[in-house]
């Protein structure tokens, strides 16, 4: 019997960053950048379900995660390869939206 994928808990609701450990692995990452409103570092990763071959996009901070807590991800559908998001996202400081995304991957075309 195959397993039920449980990635779509993760969108909007968030689900424990154990679980989240075991359910997606790291396409791409935006580079660093700090946040002076909060103090902290920040960027956009962008995540593959292990399962199902979803993608999320999940904006993390310069924190450490511990087991139990809650972790929150965008379900995203993109619009090119996973090289190409590669490379969209070496270009990015910092949080990434959909929109940031799309206005550098539609300058590479």
């Amino acid at each position: 019997m195959e397993k039920e994928c449980y990635c779509d808990s993760f969108n909007k609701n968030g689900n424990s960053f154990s679980k989240f450990l075991n359910t997606f692995d790291i396409i791409a990452s935006s580079k660093y950048k700090r946040n002076e409103k909060i103090g902290l570092k920040e960027c956009t990763v962008i995540l593959k379900c292990k399962k199902c071959d979803s993608y999320y996009l999940w904006n993390i901070y310069s924190q450490i995660y511990s087991e139990n807590d809650s972790i929150l991800a965008k379900k995203y559908i993109p619009k090119t390869d996973e090289k190409k998001l590669k490379q969209i996202l070496k270009k990015i400081e910092g949080i990434a939206y959909e929109g940031d995304i799309e206005k550098i991957l539609n300058a590479l075309e």
